[in-house]
């Protein structure tokens, strides 16, 4: 059972956390991380006490919300009853709209969550970035998800190593005698005056 539960989530913690992203990226806002895990997990919690299913962040859903004009969270708790009215008896009127419709909702949706302006942009873009990019796509469509977070984040992580040791590399200064850049005691700058190029000295800055 912990197993699962952890599973559940760390998957309802990405979709949150996606959600989020696209949602910002349409508003042009900045989410609170903790504020949304905390509050999933207080309403997982609470669900599960009465035998509901855990929940996480609707990406569908919330760009058609934010779409309509939803810009508080009322619009989310307005969304909230109207699924619990559907689901305590009103889901008889719920099943006369015709399933193509329910899909080209879908295609819309799916088509205004595309970050088209970067994907035209993206011959400008780091190719590591765009290697990342189709790598994560693929990942996420042929295999899962949880895969997919852990492969993004070890490729990430190995490009940010790699773009701070070009930083580490360019800040190294080589000195043979004292350098108005790199500060020295005057016993150091003496010595270093004293050994007349035989003493190699390294300085390093950055992260």
């Amino acid at each position: 059972m912990i197993k699962s539960a952890l599973i559940l989530a760390l998957l309802g913690t990405i979709d949150s956390l996606l959600t989020s992203l696209v949602a910002d990226n349409i508003t042009r806002s900045h989410h609170r991380s903790d504020r949304e895990l905390i509050g999933q997990g207080i309403g997982n919690t609470m669900a599960g006490l009465f035998g509901g299913l855990p929940g996480a962040g609707a990406t569908m859903r919330t760009v058609i919300n934010v779409r309509a004009g939803g810009k508080t969270p009322l619009s989310g708790m307005l969304h909230t009853l109207i699924l619990l009215a559907i689901v305590l008896g009103a889901g008889g009127f719920a099943a006369y709209i015709p399933h193509v419709v329910l899909a080209g909702i879908l295609i819309k949706v799916g088509t205004d969550i595309i970050d088209w302006d970067y994907l035209k942009r993206m011959h400008h873009a780091p190719r590591a970035g765009v290697a990342i990019m189709f790598t994560v796509f693929f990942i996420t469509v042929f295999i899962d998800l949880i895969t997919t977070v852990g492969i993004g984040m070890v490729m990430a992580s190995f490009l940010f190593l790699k773009r701070m040791s070009e930083l580490q590399e360019q800040s190294i200064i080589a000195l043979t005698e004292p350098h108005e850049e790199v500060l020295l005691s005057e016993d150091e700058a003496t010595i270093l005056k004293a050994a007349q190029g035989q003493i190699l000295l390294f300085h390093m800055k950055g992260p």
